[in-house]
């Protein structure tokens, strides 16, 4: 028994059928005509288990053929056993001529039927002239059945490409379209698709139509392993005649997956959009096929189809991601800015931009109080500081420098909308410090034009001054300090002029508790600073070494002279400036100099610089210091212990730990050396004075007695001091 096999590629009833039907209908009855049949009729099969389609010339009615057309094909071998042995007879009858028709493959696809009951018939005529009718009836139905599959091609591709089209297009609808029109067009029990995850390096598993093992369904290849695999390798399409016989190498459960789904034959082709490989396109029979050239373009051109709907979903959904990010981030950016506007300060903003980040941020920057501000996650304020020992950002606040940090706590990396809103708020930021500081420039400038005018205003002080610096919040009736800053002797890298009195004042800005309770002004080379103090330094202490380490933070040193503590800011200057000349050293160290140090001493900031120090204390010592030096000797510490015993022997021998005729003995030895009785009181006063000073400038790295010796930095970097005890 023959079975009547369709193409493979199933196609719906319809105008194509119709089409079949007129263009049959004509040459049926050209048949008819020539062989003087009572009537010609053409039955044929479009799928192997529907019903059959049917023909016929005049002579027959339409409906009684459709009733006869099982029985027809049955006497050419299908349909029920007994009728087909029966109607085998009945085929080649004279009264009537049955003839199958073939496809090309020779294929059984319909029955050409001939009755002849007349006697004009001409069944004679029908044995040779059917198998040519029927040959060309079946070359009709092929020609008219590949247009139809070609229009039906071109309707899924046109349908498929107005879903991608549309404005919303829903990717998993249009995926699922072109599985269904791959498994109806090609004619497979089976289409699938699989996508490219590319972080894991893998085809998965998209959608599918016809399968029904669950299996099958979670296939998951690495790429280069399997059909898939090597179709996304080779970016080629792949045909498996017999998967279970001839398939490339497979994981062994992907391949249990395939022959469990009763795949027995498949084609795989990439999807492809420019150079990139985004998944594969399959159709799978569960019997053996021989996948047709026209099959392998078409699954080629659906597996294109898809390509361009998943590359148009993905650039959809990150349009759509990238608009809701806008969205998000205008959203941040109107609450920032309008804070900024509606004059909320810094700690405001920052407690805004926490809530925007849902993480504690930090803001630390050198231009107003409070200098470091922390929020919480839910806006409130830190007191502690955060906890800085968990992950951080940090962000540089940016104006025309760097105004300072900004830094999001417990974080490791941001999103793409707190990396949008970080930044948009240290532009906040960078926009209310820059205003900050220009006030600020402001009230600098006018600070510093009055203390100008304070240090040349007689005593006491005018009412108008009194009053401008209770403006700025200066309190004159309170006793201040003058500080001089200048670099150090021969240290270009240390900043002048301009840049160090930007640096004094963000220094003294960091230290002082209140920013406006000191004035700073560059007068010359030097950068002078007023601030209110207390006796025993308590306020000015903290500024010094402030700015001692941001200069040599640097790369520079500087000299800084302290006035007493006086309300006559003239006389504080001078002492200022005098002392900060004579701390100027080398430039190898920061050191300090203050007025109170030199007690009796304060002649000395009479003195243009170093020389004429240098000469009074060699005057008097560098003879004894010289011939105490080659070894011979302890003159030097003899006559200095003399002196601070102020001439007493019996004291003078104690500290000395010798006998007083010991003593005597040395003490002539020192007259005959330095050519002087250093138990002469104007000779004694003045040795005190030589020691004094070299005592006081070796407390600050300078040896009066060797002017070639570069005296040692301090430990650390740090400006030398002295406890501030006169010298004895």
């Amino acid at each position: 028994m023959e079975e009547i096999v369709p193409t493979g590629e199933p196609w719906a009833p319809g105008d194509n059928e119709m089409m079949i039907g007129a263009v049959a209908r004509s040459a049926l009855e050209a048949a008819r005509t020539v062989l003087a049949a009572d009537f010609c009729a053409f039955a044929w099969l479009t799928t192997a288990t529907g019903p059959p389609e049917v023909v016929a010339s005049n002579g027959i009615s339409d409906d009684r053929a459709r009733s006869m057309a099982e029985t027809w094909l049955a006497a050419i071998g299908v349909g029920d056993e007994s009728a087909v042995r029966r109607l085998r007879l009945e085929r080649m009858s004279p009264m009537r001529r049955i003839e199958p028709v073939r496809d090309a493959a020779g294929r059984p696809r319909g029955v050409l039927v001939a009755t002849f009951t007349g006697s004009t018939g001409r069944p004679r005529d029908a044995r040779v002239l059917m198998p040519v009718f029927a040959y060309h009836l079946g070359l009709l139905l092929e020609r008219i059945e590949s247009q139809a599959r070609r229009t039906a091609s071109y309707e899924a591709l046109v349908q498929i490409g107005m879903q991608i089209q549309a404005q919303e297009a829903d990717v998993e609808k249009v995926l699922h379209l072109i599985v269904e029109r791959a498994r109806e067009l090609v004619g497979t029990d089976v289409a699938w698709m699989g996508l490219v995850d590319e972080e894991a390096g893998t085809l998965d598993m998209s959608v599918a139509s016809g399968a029904r093992t669950r299996r099958f369904m979670e296939m998951q290849l690495r790429l280069g392993e399997g059909v898939g695999g090597l179709v996304v390798a080779s970016r080629r399409p792949v045909v498996v005649p017999d998967y279970r016989a001839d398939s490339p190498p497979s994981p062994r459960l992907i391949r249990a997956a395939v022959l469990g789904e009763g795949i027995g034959s498949m084609l795989c082709a990439p999807m492809l959009t420019g150079d990139k490989v985004i998944g594969a396109l399959y159709v799978g029979s569960r019997h053996a096929v021989d996948f047709s050239a026209a099959a392998a373009a078409l699954t080629g051109a659906l597996a294109a189809q898809g390509a361009v709907a998943v590359e148009n979903g993905r650039l959809y959904a990150d349009l759509q991601r990238k608009n809701r990010l806008l969205e998000q981030s205008s959203t941040a950016h109107r609450a920032l800015t309008d804070a900024a506007l509606a004059g909320a300060g810094l700690a405001d903003i920052v407690a805004g931009l926490a809530r925007l980040l849902n993480a504690a941020v930090t803001l630390t920057q050198d231009v107003v109080e409070p200098h470091r501000v922390c929020c919480r996650a839910d806006g409130s304020l830190e007191p502690d500081g955060g906890d800085l020992e968990q992950p951080a950002l940090s962000f540089p606040i940016v104006g025309e420098e760097e105004l300072g940090r900004l830094t999001v706590l417990g974080v490791e990396h941001l999103t793409a909308l707190q990396a949008n809103t970080v930044e948009h708020g240290a532009t906040v930021l960078a926009l209310e410090l820059v205003k900050q500081r220009a006030a600020q420039d402001v009230e600098w400038r006018l600070q510093g034009e009055l203390l100008n005018e304070l240090l040349d205003a007689p005593v006491p002080t005018p009412a108008t001054l009194v009053s401008r610096a209770r403006r700025h919040g200066i309190d004159l009736s309170r006793p201040h300090r003058v500080i001089a800053v200048t670099p150090a002797s021969g240290d270009d890298a240390a900043p002048a002029g301009a840049d160090l009195l930007s640096l004094v004042r963000r220094a003294t800005g960091r230290t002082l508790v209140h920013r406006d309770a000191a004035l700073v002004h560059l007068r010359g080379d030097h950068v002078l600073l007023a601030t209110p103090d207390d006796p025993d330094g308590t306020t000015s202490a903290p500024v010094l070494h402030a700015i001692s380490r941001a200069v040599e933070g640097t790369g520079g040193h500087v000299a800084i002279g302290v006035g007493e503590l006086t309300g006559e800011f003239g006389v504080a200057h001078r002492q200022a400036v005098a002392c900060a000349m004579l701390a100027r050293g080398d430039g190898r160290a920061s050191r300090i100099l203050q007025a109170e140090q030199l007690g009796p001493l304060r002649f000395v900031l009479e003195a243009p610089d170093l020389v004429r120090l240098r000469s009074i204390v060699a005057g008097e010592l560098a003879a004894i210091s010289r011939y105490d030096g080659d070894g011979r000797t302890e003159l030097f510490t003899t006559l200095r212990a003399f002196i601070a015993a102020d001439g007493n022997v019996a004291a003078t021998a104690n500290a000395c730990f010798v006998h007083k005729n010991t003593l005597r003995y040395r003490l002539q030895r020192a007259a005959q050396v330095i050519g002087r009785d250093p138990s002469d009181p104007d000779v004694k006063f003045e040795l005190r004075i030589a020691f004094g000073l070299l005592d006081l400038f070796r407390s600050l790295g300078i040896d009066l007695l060797d002017p070639t010796e570069s005296p040692a930095p301090a430990p650390n970097g740090a400006a030398v001091r002295s406890s501030g005890s006169t010298p004895r």
